[in-house]
């Protein structure tokens, strides 16, 4: 796990004082870790081979292996599969389990990745565990997309925000993972990962996903200059992949932030691109990341033309 400090050291007091709330809600960009943050914080309460820690885990233990392989009895994990929707009867049998007594362990613990996938019927019956959760029941709910859930669910959860992690320390625990990758690559993978690990860890496990997204951030550069013709073109051409799209969007609105910093002199909250100038006032950029966002969860509905949705987006640069 790289990053994120301050919030394992938040659940590491909460746990010793024995006040976790019931629910909570890990949100932010993805490529951030929230998964793996989750997954962890399941082995600091469920394993017991810790030694004199209150709080941790050993990585080693049968509890820690099964956490892994998403198998511990205490365990519930649920996520959608092949982008679909997450249903009710997933949702019972979340609820069912956790109205077990714990097989081995103080806790029952759901994660339930991607939980903006939740449909309204399943979500409803989620409302009603968490108003009224086990005694010793923890639901962690992950998304990159808060806004698509149920408010009432949100509401419901104690909300933990992910941020991108500090640059120096990404490429210091990056050069630790990859001790033969040449530094300039991981240092160019830092740059366009925007401070997520897990885009990171892709970009230097993949030199053709590298090039990708270094050319949508030029292209991105390169946009207020294009044609209408070449910016429909590039429209089809980025609308038949749309992992590829969604990544290149994702990777837009954090640089369009940094740019937005930039024209704002708050050099101390830039994560990457403090050295570029923008060809767009802070008035407008302001604008093309609301834009940009908004593209990028259309994006997420497989009903939707990706490509008008892209063309739309293009003409506002």
């Amino acid at each position: 796990m790289i990053g994120h400090n301050k919030i394992w050291d938040f659940f590491k007091k909460a746990a010793e004082l024995e006040k976790l709330a019931h629910g909570y809600l890990f949100y932010g960009p993805e490529g951030l870790g929230k998964k793996l943050f989750a997954q962890n914080l399941a082995k600091a309460l469920l394993c017991k081979n810790k030694g004199k820690r209150t709080f941790g885990f050993c990585g080693q233990c049968r509890d820690c292996r099964a956490i892994d392989s998403c198998a511990h009895p205490d365990l519930f994990f649920l996520e959608p599969k092949e982008q679909s929707i997450i249903k009710i009867g997933r949702v019972r049998e979340m609820q069912h389990q956790l109205s077990l007594s714990p097989h081995s362990s103080f806790y029952k613990i759901a994660i339930v990745n991607q939980a903006q996938a939740i449909n309204k019927e399943a979500a409803n019956a989620l409302l009603k565990t968490l108003e009224e959760p086990s005694k010793r029941s923890l639901i962690i709910l992950i998304s990159a997309w808060p806004e698509r859930m149920l408010s009432t669910v949100v509401s419901r959860c104690q909300k933990i925000r992910f941020s991108a992690v500090a640059k120096d320390e990404l490429k210091k625990e990056l050069t630790r993972l990859f001790p033969k990758k040449d530094i300039n690559f991981i240092k160019e993978a830092v740059d366009l990962s925007f401070g997520r690990p897990g885009i990171a860890i892709k970009l230097l496990e993949d030199k053709e996903l590298m090039a990708q997204q270094q050319k949508a951030q030029n292209d991105l550069l390169e946009l207020y200059k294009m044609t209408i013709k070449e910016r429909f073109d590039y429209a089809q051409k980025l609308s038949k992949d749309a992992d590829k799209s969604t990544l290149a969007l994702n990777a837009w609105i954090l640089y369009l932030r940094d740019l937005l910093l930039v024209a704002l002199g708050k050099q101390d909250l830039i994560v990457c691109a403090k050295e570029q100038k923008s060809p767009y006032s802070a008035a407008k950029l302001k604008g093309l990341i609301q834009k940009t966002e908004a593209a990028r969860l259309l994006l997420a509905n497989p009903g939707l033309n990706s490509r008008l949705i892209l063309e739309n987006l293009f003409l506002e640069f």
